[in-house]
């Protein structure tokens, strides 16, 4: 995908949906209040994002450093969202996969 964004700039966005996106997975209440639609376009937004920000060396962003497992959380969350409806509310699978991709960023 290609941004007009410098590099930080578009990892300050990535952060910045992340932080916005989080409060809705941890609670019932805001989840169940979001659009199913927009949430789950966001986070196949996030997986690709997620992708680009681990390509990008260590140093680059003061020492990001994912964890081992990033990849596979981000492939099973993008995965689970394509299998679904995506008309229908994210599952409680699916609620777990995505908040194991935000503490990526969000530990």
């Amino acid at each position: 995908m290609t941004t007009p964004y410098s590099t930080v700039d578009r990892a300050g966005l990535i952060y910045l949906t992340v932080m916005n996106t989080t409060p809705a997975l941890h609670n019932p209440g805001l989840l169940k209040q979001a659009d199913p639609l927009d949430l789950k376009l966001r986070l196949l937004w996030l997986t690709d994002e997620l992708e680009w920000l681990m390509s990008l060396a260590p140093s680059t962003l003061g020492g990001f450093s994912p964890p081992p497992d990033a990849r596979d959380r981000i492939d099973r969350l993008r995965a689970s969202i394509r299998a679904s409806r995506i008309d229908v509310p994210l599952t409680e699978e699916e609620v777990e996969q995505a908040s194991s991709c935000m503490a990526i960023v969000q530990p």
